[in-house]
């Protein structure tokens, strides 16, 4: 069986995010991308789960404008062992070389707790709560530095929630 994997959005109004093929009305950022693979991440895997997570970092979407940030969300991810860990810090680090920062949301404790067993770089894994958390971070972060991701209102209304 082949893992799954899906881009998500942000239902209109709300704090949630779901698969945008499926919901036909879920509100993309501009410059922000959301990845959801539905599988461990083990060695059997992780090729996939980069190659996917690349190639949507590298598409543009509904907008012209280059992607800046990519949310990984992990609550598809129910395990990971030394190479998936390895994986997500390399992954990491290589999107950061194309000035796209990884923002990890909603990872289960017991990844968390092996990433954090193998001795991961807070500065490369960033864990977040949830995908707004992360996106909320994520827009904070490119508002301080003067490059504004999305439009000037939908930045106001996912702050404001």
């Amino acid at each position: 069986m082949v893992p799954q994997s899906v881009e998500l959005g942000r239902l209109p109004n709300s704090d949630l995010y779901r698969d945008a093929t499926r919901f036909g009305t879920v509100d993309l950022l501009n410059g922000v991308r959301v990845f959801r693979f539905d599988a461990p991440l083990l060695f059997a895997n992780i090729d996939l789960f980069k190659k996917r997570a690349q190639k949507l970092a590298s598409e543009a979407g509904q907008y012209p404008t280059i992607i800046r940030a990519l949310v990984v969300d992990g609550s598809g991810i129910i395990c990971i062992d030394c190479m998936g860990v390895n994986t997500l810090k390399e992954f990491s680090l290589e999107m950061a070389q194309r000035n796209v920062i990884v923002y990890l949301a909603s990872f289960k404790a017991p990844v968390r707790e092996m990433c954090q067993s193998v001795g991961f770089d807070k500065k490369v894994l960033r864990f977040y709560p949830s995908v707004h958390d992360a996106i909320h971070c994520a827009l904070s972060e490119a508002s301080m530095e003067g490059d504004l991701l999305g439009d000037k209102a939908a930045t106001e209304e996912i702050s404001h929630m």
